[in-house]
């Protein structure tokens, strides 16, 4: 079985939410035995022998050049690009492919390129793209113009590409359903985020430190809008005299900055990005979700239940997971409470753990990408 698999990410390092996605795709089908060519950018200019997976052949391509007057009005996304139809063009040359899996966000407008030359296609989603649009705040005039712009701008791609495609993978019920009631595909498979067991081993002899943690990227609404109201309603001086916070990703050194609260706490570290957070996870005593808005279901919660480490959330914070062992709560109130009693248990964390292997680890969605592939190519 050879797979063209296709992404505008930059799967490594693997750090964020979209990265560890789109490699943990590439470990799986490495793991059922399929050879892939893998089409990637590689953005940080690193050396990808590095991150070397059996059966993966990676090759790299420049991000495509997109002028101001084009990503203004959005044709890009739309548009495919020259250079990569090219290299879409030498590959099928020289090899033979059985199916082609595209990855990620606007990657759907190369399905038509591969259907004329009588491809089997997947699509893979990451989140219902359109939805995470829709909830984006927007105050001003010209930010409501520009939120309705992405948004029916991700609607029409989802409408116009994903129908073309043999399946849709999401990555929970919730935006399967979303996708269902849109009618872009009836061919909708769901395929968990998942994590790669080898990555998140535990060293039972490191201890736990004395601070919460949140990661993420914070560069995107949802964290800034999540992180603004943990510091705005829940994160007071009586919390911040007993309790440490620290954040860590990416744009999180100057987060704080940005939101005009740099010099409001003594005990809140913005800590920036690093190459591996799994440490910073593994030894605090609870990981924070505090989300309003989002979709899918978060990476970051499945880190923390790979490393046995409790989890504080609002409800969209650990959506789209399933498990009776969060710490959950959609109130300021509620939310603090939680903090000010909190006590760090080991039970929690192992039953966290049990969660994830049992539903979020590679092993446990080999057989769903098993099964999904054999479907496809006997369509």
């Amino acid at each position: 079985m050879n797979i063209l698999f296709f992404t505008e990410l930059s799967p490594f390092p693997i750090n964020g939410g979209e990265r560890i996605r789109s490699y943990g795709l590439l470990k799986a089908l490495s793991s059922i035995g399929v050879k892939v060519t893998a089409v990637i950018r590689n953005e940080n200019d690193i050396d990808l022998k590095k991150y070397k997976i059996k059966n993966i052949d990676y090759i790299s391509f420049d991000k495509p050049r997109v002028s101001a007057f084009n990503k203004l009005l959005f044709t890009n996304i739309y548009a495919t690009d020259k250079n990569l139809l090219n290299l879409f063009k030498s590959l099928l040359k020289v090899n033979k492919y059985d199916l082609v899996f595209l990855d990620y966000l606007f990657s759907g407008r190369y399905v038509n390129f591969f259907k004329q030359k009588k491809f089997k296609v997947i699509i893979g989603t990451h989140n219902c793209e359109s939805d995470l649009f829709d909830q984006e705040p927007a105050l001003t005039f010209l930010q409501k113009i520009r939120k309705l712009q992405l948004y029916y701008t991700m609607r029409l791609h989802e409408n116009f590409y994903f129908k073309s495609a043999d399946a849709i993978i999401t990555v929970s019920d919730n935006d399967k359903n979303k996708f269902l009631k849109k009618k872009i595909n009836e061919s909708i498979f769901v395929i968990p985020n998942f994590l790669d067991q080898e990555k998140y081993s535990i060293d039972k002899n490191v201890l736990r430190d004395d601070y919460f943690v949140m990661t993420a990227n914070f560069n995107a609404y949802m964290n800034v809008e999540g992180l603004n109201w943990l510091l705005q309603n829940v994160w007071d001086d009586e919390i911040d005299n007993k309790y440490k916070l620290l954040i860590v990703g990416k744009y999180s050194d100057r987060i704080l900055y940005d939101l005009g609260l740099s010099k409001k706490f003594k005990n809140v570290y913005p800590i920036g990005p690093v190459e591996d957070i799994t440490s910073y996870i593994a030894r605090s005593k609870a990981v924070f979700i505090p989300l309003l808005q989002g979709s899918g279901s978060r990476l970051k919660c499945l880190e923390a239940m790979a490393l046995s480490t409790p989890v504080i959330a609002t409800s969209i914070g650990v959506e789209g997971i399933n498990s009776n062992s969060f710490f959950v709560a959609d109130t300021a109130i509620e939310f603090k409470n939680i903090i000010l009693n909190y006590k760090f248990d080991e039970v929690v964390g192992r039953r966290l753990n049990e969660d994830y292997i049992n539903t979020y680890s590679l092993s446990a969605n080999r057989k769903k990408i098993k099964e999904l592939i054999d479907y496809v190519v006997k369509i």
